[in-house]
């Protein structure tokens, strides 16, 4: 029988082996490819695939004042530049979809056949090049002095948080359904900083989680209410169809919009945007979500050929590891026709975009109307009575004084 002694060398030498073999098994797991794209007689035939997908892991700004992880070392690539976590999420995405789409992309010269767009800012520009090495590693004569193929990333205004006054007009009236009083209070506390709605607890949360993401240890405040944190930041997306249209109708009408005659050309489509932009359009599109989007969320439409006949099927990954999950399309089934698709998505895709941004909403304008009319309305007749008061005491005053010019020459 073992000696006590060696029982316990050897329950110790198995735990500190352990966390290391756990270790191992999360990296496969996080390393594990795709699958291929399934085609055959059910699914049909993938001619065009469009992918929405957020940024990579970016040093967010101080959380709150005395932030003790505001100035910790894994930002060291400055502000709303990608980690080192970030440009590994990007790339590990690229070679996601180059496994699942390696049939459907030519042997040769691949970034001839995809498109990519990004958003103006530093995080989703660098993602995208990112996603693009991934996607698209050189072979044969396209390999050069680095295993690095050149590929055109275009800035794209759709893409871009242009401004709309009715769109900033519209959030701000926005009412939001939550009953958790406490828990801003609890945050508001800790934080030292106003949280009062689901968009600014998005802001807090989204920003503790990234520090997380890093290694960096949550706050012994906000352990005890991180669930509940994430909970409420996912109700900052709720949906309302004007908000909708101004935000993502535009991509919603890209994305969905199929020319038969440039399938041959553009056949991976990818749009690199703020990770917020994936989780309005998953409000749009009518999604309960149960937490806000992390860092790479994204959402892949695959347009598929099916008997002579286009139908759009739509996959969702949350996070920067995780598969695809297929979805059901709102109103419609996993495969949804486009005449269909369409139809259901017209009301959220705006005809002329920058002449809806000027417009005014008819029932906050008519209220704003009613306001200013009893406010000028106010201000008149204030100045009829200051006025007329003025003209009264004139005419009292010098009234008065005739009166006693007239009793003086009487006498």
């Amino acid at each position: 029988m073992p000696h006590p002694a060696q029982l316990v060398k050897s329950y110790a030498s198995v735990a500190m082996i352990l966390p290391m073999l756990l270790l191992v098994v999360c990296r496969c797991e996080a390393n594990k490819l795709w699958e291929l794209a399934l085609e055959d007689e059910k699914e049909g035939k993938v001619v065009q695939v469009h992918v929405v997908h957020g940024s990579g892991h970016a040093w967010p700004p101080a959380c709150y004042p005395g932030d003790p992880h505001a100035r910790a070392a894994v930002w060291k690539h400055g502000p709303g530049v990608l980690t080192q976590h970030g440009r590994q999420q990007g790339f590990h995405f690229g070679e996601n979809l180059r496994s699942r789409y390696l049939n459907f992309l030519p042997k040769e010269r691949t970034y001839k056949y995809v498109n990519a767009l990004t958003a103006k800012t530093t995080r989703s520009r660098m993602t995208s090049s990112m996603v693009l090495a991934g996607l698209l590693p050189p072979k044969d004569d396209d390999v050069w002095t680095i295993t690095w193929p050149p590929a055109v990333v275009n800035v794209d205004d759709i893409l871009a948080n242009q401004h709309c006054d009715r769109l900033e007009r519209l959030k701000k009236n926005v009412v939001y359904d939550t009953k958790s009083e406490e828990l801003y209070l609890k945050v508001s506390s800790n934080t030292k900083k106003s949280v009062k709605t689901p968009l600014e607890m998005l802001d807090m949360y989204m920003c503790l989680d990234i520090q997380n993401q890093a290694g960096l240890p949550i706050p012994a405040w906000a352990r005890a209410l991180y669930s509940d944190m994430r909970r409420e930041a996912a109700k900052g997306y709720q949906f309302d169809s004007e908000i909708s249209r101004l935000e993502v109708g535009r991509i919603l009408d890209t994305i969905t919009k199929f020319n038969e005659s440039e399938k041959g050309n553009n056949r991976i489509n990818l749009y690199s945007v703020d990770n917020t932009i994936i989780g309005e359009i998953l409000a749009a599109l009518r999604f309960n979500q149960a937490e806000p989007p992390n860092s790479l969320t994204a959402l892949v439409v695959e347009i598929r050929e099916q008997h002579k006949r286009y139908h759009a099927q739509l996959w969702y990954r949350v996070g920067p590891f995780d598969d695809l999950v297929r979805l059901s399309w709102p109103g419609c089934s996993t495969r949804c026709s486009l005449t269909k698709l369409r139809t259901l998505l017209d009301p959220l895709i705006p005809k002329d975009w920058s002449t809806e941004c000027k417009q005014i909403r008819t029932a906050s304008s008519t209220a704003d109307i009613v306001i200013i009319s009893l406010v000028l309305l106010a201000f008149v007749l204030v100045y009829i009575a200051t006025a007329s008061g003025n003209r009264i005491y004139h005419y009292v005053t010098e009234f008065i004084a005739r009166r006693k010019r007239s009793v003086k020459t009487e006498a």
